[in-house]
């Protein structure tokens, strides 16, 4: 649980760095793929 939310921390971090198109293909895999863990 921790580390996942260090992970998010540093994506909440990073992702205005990305360009757009690059940041919701990144939020959008990102975030199937920690549902399918849940």
């Amino acid at each position: 649980m921790k580390k996942k939310s260090k992970i998010m921390a540093h994506i909440r971090r990073t992702r205005h760095i990305m360009m757009p198109s690059h940041r919701d293909y990144f939020d959008y895999s990102f975030f199937t793929q920690s549902t399918s863990h849940l």
